[in-house]
């Protein structure tokens, strides 16, 4: 056992520009001989369907529907606590939903989220046989191998994050340079959303602002991340003309209350419309579990909001909504200082144009 698990050690620590699917591979056939299972494997986000490393089967032929895996994912990423849970499977139909994992609780698979950078949609899946339950022992291997593959499957999904990295570093100092630098309101409200969510820790952040009788969103933008060039992404930008449309149904509301809208668990959501089972049915494909939107306020006038959303769960306690709230309100002015900056420009130039 030692032997096998300094191999996984070696494997995971394949430097990110050499790591490839073919690595997670090796490495799953190592769990799978450690735990003496029948097989092991990854599955990653995909868009829409999650989907199989190293596998070039189409997702509707694997093991377990694709319902399945969310139900599974969905249970262990509500209960971050649990390094993995079991479940059984009959015919590709998820029976138990992964429920904590036990000794001694009969089960065919046994599965473990492996979280990441902007990322926690990645899950170790492991079938076997274990009629009597997985041991104490085997549960704890799993819990001290998914670490490795955590960084090995980080590593080969994130090529991009170095870069990445940088621009979103870069953001805070292109909002600074808003103020001095002649630059597009959307290139500043992406630069403006990238560092909120980094600040707030939150996966994504969208910025909408209105028109003065909420009839239509003038602007929008979403923060840069990993999934940023997907089509749930596109749709999540604001660039859909149905996410508009909820958008400014909230910020109508909000207008008149004043206050943020929580949801921290969206399976909870009041389902009023077909629009809001739409919703619901994106946010699952979408691996959202809560949101949170806020007005943007200037003074007494609603000018826009800005929305969160989690891949994990967010109670959106007291302390938290204060400092989600102290963001909002520092993008507030931003964005105020923005729009000033340019309107001082342009009233610049047309005054040289008419002495000119």
């Amino acid at each position: 056992m030692l032997q096998q698990l300094a191999e996984l050690s070696s494997i995971a620590m394949t430097p990110a520009d050499r790591a490839s699917e073919a690595d997670v591979v090796r490495a799953c056939a190592l769990v799978r001989a450690l735990l003496d299972a029948e097989e092991a494997y990854v599955i990653r986000a995909g868009d829409p369907h999650f989907v199989r490393m190293g596998s070039s089967d189409e997702p509707s032929a694997y093991e377990i529907k694709q319902r399945g895996y969310w139900m599974v994912w969905r249970a262990l990423a509500t209960r971050p606590e649990a390094q993995a849970g079991t479940f059984t499977v009959t015919n590709g139909f998820v029976h138990e939903d992964g429920a904590v994992a036990r000794p001694g609780r009969p089960a065919t698979h046994v599965a473990s989220i492996l979280p990441g950078s902007e990322s926690n949609s990645e899950v170790l899946v492991i079938r076997g046989s274990w009629p009597q339950g997985l041991t104490a022992e085997a549960l704890e291997l799993v819990a001290s191998i998914r670490p490795m593959l955590s960084y090995l499957v980080g590593n080969v999904l994130d090529a991009e994050r170095h870069e990445r990295q940088k621009k979103q570093l870069g953001a805070l100092a292109d909002v600074a340079g808003a103020f001095s630098e002649e630059k597009a309101l959307d290139s500043v409200l992406e630069s403006l959303a990238t560092a909120i969510a980094k600040a707030s820790g939150i996966d994504w952040v969208n910025i909408n602002l209105f028109d003065s009788d909420f009839a239509g969103v003038v602007a929008t933008a979403q923060n840069m991340a990993r999934h940023s060039e997907t089509s749930l992404a596109h749709v999540y930008s604001g660039r859909d003309p149905s996410r508009n449309r909820q958008t400014l149904a909230v910020g109508r509301r909000m207008a008149v209350s004043r206050q943020p809208e929580l949801i921290p668990d969206v399976s909870q959501m009041p389902v009023r419309s077909e629009s809001d089972q739409e919703l619901l049915r994106f946010w699952e494909r979408a691996h959202i579990l809560s949101v949170a939107t806020f007005p943007i306020l200037l003074g007494e006038q609603l000018i826009g909001s800005i929305f969160f959303s989690s891949s994990t769960p967010h109670p959106f306690d007291d302390e938290e909504v204060q400092f989600l709230s102290a963001l909002v309100s520092q993008a507030a002015t931003t964005i105020r200082g923005v729009q000033l900056n340019h309107d001082l420009r342009q009233a610049e130039q047309h005054l040289r144009a008419i002495f000119a």
